[in-house]
């Protein structure tokens, strides 16, 4: 009935158009949406359309028309932002008096112009909600990332958007004002509160505000989506010293833009761009023995040749929460990697090595590894993964850098992000090496609880005034540490340099093999067959036996389920979704290289 241009360039009258045709006065049927969200995602059915549609991820918002079709696909930082009351249909007379309906959702309605209008009337109005969502760029999204996802894109947008925007341009945009009489402390004020609900801290990002009219909103904080809607009007923010009363709106405080959504879409939980190609998995299931060969030396190439080392970090990489049961979380696989300093020591490193643990340094904190060996890892780490964070664990970012969202002001509703509100699937390097002496305070103390409370439940706290919530997080995390970590990690094993001088000849090709590879596994079925898992039981209980006649420590049920793990890591690597009892036997052989390992560098 439109065109994909009449839908991107005219969104509300046509919004108007397809309620006119579904609505009946004589009965009340505001709370539904008339069809409009499953008519504009019939029209964007196609992915390659949806690309037409600027988005606010590359494109400046000053160079999207208001009241357009816009795209923009995020973290959630906070579903409690606000709920709305307004009236999504209202009644009023035309120029020949007759009455006429007009639709007023994907929209902001202006009270004041209301009041003015003596043709509008409210006897037959009926109220809604609508709820505010803080949206912001996904955390940790890698540059390779988010230049795949831009190169996919642009080709099919440039049709109908002609501005120049480019992603280097967005990549600066952290806020937004619209006047230029706004003092610097309220700019201040509100570029402080905006980078509050990012969770790294000093580094660039965009925030949108996005008003949704669906009901029963199946998205929660931290979830990935793409919001499709119409941009508002940028409005000049209101003076945060307000008179009267004093209270100012927190939305608009925030003075960011603004999407009123029509449809979204959750993004899968990888975050590889590389996966919108249909034949990718197919490509990497048949060749996903020689990816696992080849990807190991390029992990063993940084580990100083360490193989060994390389195979647990590619098992980390393909680990994820796969399911919770009866408080157990299966599937978690924290890994930490000891023997670094050693290991290290013929390394050039950075002559800003050392860090300071006792004072605040007077440069802005940057979450960025500083050491050579961790940054080497770092670059190894961000070259395969989509979504990945350093998190340097030195005193000075445990004490003034929160890891954890908090809102400590029961009459704000303000919620601020932490280090940990990232995405499902997003991978955290912690290098201990460069924690020092000193004084741990209150904020340090609840830091590192925060961390245990990833690593050992999977779970993040939000602090409130007069209560804390706790959600279900799915976060990878990697230590580097001198002797065994002081964090609990599911899996430890030393680093045994075998050569420092192994490089390794990466080209476009194979890089993005080792991506979809580890995208594609992570996600694979994984099945256990009847008899195999017998065949597990009886040598559980036999090697108990064993152990117990010749004086041994008895295997526990902790350490089986470690192997459990490790077995279905193992089985998705070589790209197998059963596990046989060769592939046990492989697990087993290599669990036992690594205690032998651990073994070995405690007689030392």
């Amino acid at each position: 009935m439109f065109s994909l241009g009449d839908c991107i360039e005219r969104p509300l009258d046509i919004a108007q158009l397809i309620f006119e045709q579904n609505w009946n006065p004589n009965r009340e049927n505001c709370e539904n949406q008339f069809g409009i969200p499953e008519y504009f995602q019939s029209v964007f059915e196609n992915e390659n359309d949806i690309y037409k549609i600027p988005s606010l991820n590359d494109i400046p918002v000053d160079q999207i028309q208001p009241n357009t079709l816009v795209r923009f696909r995020g973290m959630i930082q906070n579903t409690f932002l606000a709920v709305e009351l307004y009236a999504p249909v209202h009644e009023s007379l035309d120029r020949n008096g007759d009455q006429t309906w007009k639709l007023h959702r994907y929209q902001d309605y202006n009270d004041e112009e209301q009041r003015l209008d003596p043709n509008l009337e409210q006897q037959n109005s009926h109220f809604d909600e609508k709820c505010s969502f803080y949206v912001t760029s996904v955390p940790g999204e890698t540059e390779w990332a988010r230049k795949i996802s831009f190169s996919i894109e642009h080709g099919f947008r440039s049709e109908y958007h002609q501005g120049t925007g480019t992603q280097d341009s967005i990549e600066g945009l952290t806020w937004q004002t619209a006047s230029l009489s706004i003092n610097n402390t309220d700019i201040d004020k509100r570029k402080k509160r905006i980078d509050s609900k990012y969770p790294f801290p000093n580094e660039k990002h965009i925030g949108v505000v996005v008003k949704i009219y669906e009901k029963d909103v199946s998205i929660k904080v931290t979830d990935v989506v793409e919001f499709v809607g119409v941009l508002e009007e940028h409005r000049p923010p209101p003076n945060a010293d307000a008179d009267g009363d004093g209270f100012v709106d927190p939305l608009a405080l925030l003075s960011v833009p603004c999407i009123h959504s029509i449809f979204f879409r959750k993004i899968h939980p990888s975050g590889n761009p590389l996966l919108r190609n249909p034949s990718i998995e197919r490509i990497v299931r048949e060749n996903a023995r020689e990816i696992r060969r080849e990807l190991i030396r390029y992990i063993a190439s940084v580990f100083c040749g360490d193989e060994l080392v390389a195979e647990f970090l590619l098992l980390q990489l393909l680990s994820r929460v796969h399911s919770r049961r009866s408080g157990l979380i299966l599937g978690k696989f924290s890994l930490n990697i000891t023997n670094i300093s050693s290991s290290a020591t013929n390394s050039p490193m950075s002559s800003h090595t050392q860090l300071s643990s006792n004072s605040p340094s007077s440069t802005p904190i940057i979450l960025t590894h500083k050491p050579y060996f961790s940054s080497t890892v770092s670059a190894l780490l961000s070259s395969l993964l989509p979504l990945y964070h350093d998190l340097p664990l030195t005193l000075e970012i445990l004490n003034n850098v929160f890891m954890y969202p908090r809102n400590l002001d029961a009459d704000d509703g303000f919620l601020e992000s932490g280090v940990l509100q990232v995405a499902e699937g997003t991978r955290l390097l912690i290098d201990e090496t460069v924690l020092q002496e000193g004084k741990l305070g209150e904020s340090g103390v609840r830091n590192v609880q925060a961390i245990e409370g990833i690593l050992t439940q999977q779970k993040l706290g939000y602090a409130f005034p007069f209560h804390n919530f706790q959600y279900e997080t799915d976060i990878g995390v990697i230590v580097l540490s001198n002797a065994r970590s002081l964090l609990p990690c599911d899996c430890t094993i030393p680093l045994s340099p075998t050569d420092q001088s192994q490089s390794y000849q990466l080209n476009e090709e194979l890089i993005n093999s080792f991506r979809s590879y580890l995208s594609v596994l992570r996600y694979a079925d994984y099945n256990i067959p009847e008899e195999v898992s017998l065949h597990i039981q009886n040598h559980y209980v036999n090697q108990r036996r064993e152990a117990a006649k010749s004086g041994n420590a008895l295997m526990t049920q902790d350490d089986l389920n470690f192997r459990m793990t490790l077995a279905r890591l193992v089985t998705l690597s070589f790209n197998e979704t059963m596990l046989t009892t060769e592939l046990w036997g492989y697990t087993q052989s290599l669990d036992v290289s690594r205690q032998t390992r651990i073994n070995q560098f405690q007689q030392r």
